[in-house]
């Protein structure tokens, strides 16, 4: 229904999910077929969360599944500025068959700090075993301003059987776009990824993030990069977001994850991955870079909007534009 779609997919056993601005859509894993498709917001007639009291701007949805509950989770945010409010929004499956009963929660998202409030922008969204963690930038309801991003962590326990949500919020002030990793196996914390500058990434971890939430903080130097400038397109050049981490993912101690860069004196965007070092960080050795590379096709050609996935062979698997 919207450009730009922002799509998203989520795995399960037998079932595929899409996303995009602001549509759902479930499809048969083996075959293909479309099985049901809605819109999110209060256009569909009714949509998927409309019975929550969602209005007609949802924006920004995400999916996942998650390989622990054996759930689909769903996220959109929705801000309305004549009314001042903000939310976060999420639904849960209650099996893995998405054709059934959902959970769904909408969680207040206007941040206040002092005489200012701000809404919430760009989300990431995560899971390990223990939660489901939401970031967002914030910026100024209804006026010029930016706030730093908001982490918000689920706890996961409640939101599998319908209970009230409980959660907490954690905000740095410094931060910008930070893309929470999907986490597979034991760690201590959950883990989020952002650029720190042009030879950094900044990671992040959240101690106690259910009840006292504490934010600890360590960069990783990589090779140098620029913000890259946009790409060709029929019909007109083509954002690729800057050099915005776009996702993260954390497997057997190692966490990959990937944005675009320019590197070059031609202007080119290229898609650049890493894999990092996390091991037990933050309680034990702070994480460092092990590789990186970046997708070059050659002269003129550019290449962008890249994500990064491994699985539990070892395999790591990068799609880009």
């Amino acid at each position: 229904p919207w450009t730009p779609p922002d799509p998203s997919l989520a795995v399960g056993p037998k079932h595929v999910i899409q996303t995009v601005n602001m549509e759902l859509a479930f499809f048969n894993k083996q075959t293909g077929v479309l099985e049901f498709q809605q819109r999110l917001d209060s256009t569909g007639n009714p949509g998927f969360f409309e019975q929550l009291g969602s209005g007609n701007f949802c924006f920004d949805p995400k999916c996942f599944y998650d390989h622990y509950s054996q759930r689909y989770f769903m996220l959109a945010l929705e801000v309305y500025g004549s009314t001042d409010e903000a939310w976060i929004t999420i639904a849960i499956s209650d099996d893995d068959d998405p054709h059934g009963v959902w959970y769904k929660y909408r969680t207040w998202a206007v941040v206040q700090n002092d005489s200012s409030i701000y809404w919430v922008d760009y989300p990431g969204l995560g899971f390990d075993a223990d939660g489901v963690y939401v970031t967002g930038n914030l910026f100024r309801l209804n006026a010029n301003g930016f706030g730093g991003v908001l982490f918000r962590s689920f706890e996961i326990a409640p939101l599998l059987s319908g209970s009230t949500a409980t959660y907490a919020d954690i905000r740095d002030s410094s931060g910008a776009s930070v893309q929470v990793a999907q986490c597979f196996g034991d760690f201590e914390s959950p883990l989020f990824v952002s650029v720190e500058n042009s030879t950094q990434l900044l990671i992040q971890a959240i101690a106690d993030p259910f009840t006292n939430p504490v934010l600890i903080s360590e960069t990783v130097d990589v090779p140098y990069f620029a913000d890259p400038g946009d790409a060709p397109n029929p019909g007109g050049d083509l954002w690729v977001v800057g050099r915005r981490i776009m996702n993260a993912h954390l497997r057997d101690g190692k966490l990959w994850t990937c944005h675009s860069v320019e590197t070059d004196t031609e202007d080119r965007s290229l898609a650049r991955w890493y894999e990092i070092e996390a091991g037990q960080w933050p309680n034990g050795p702070a994480p460092e870079l092990l590789q990186s590379g970046e997708v070059d096709m050659g002269p003129g050609d550019h290449t962008f909007f890249p994500a990064i996935y491994c699985n539990k062979f070892g395999n790591t698997a990068l799609v880009f534009g």
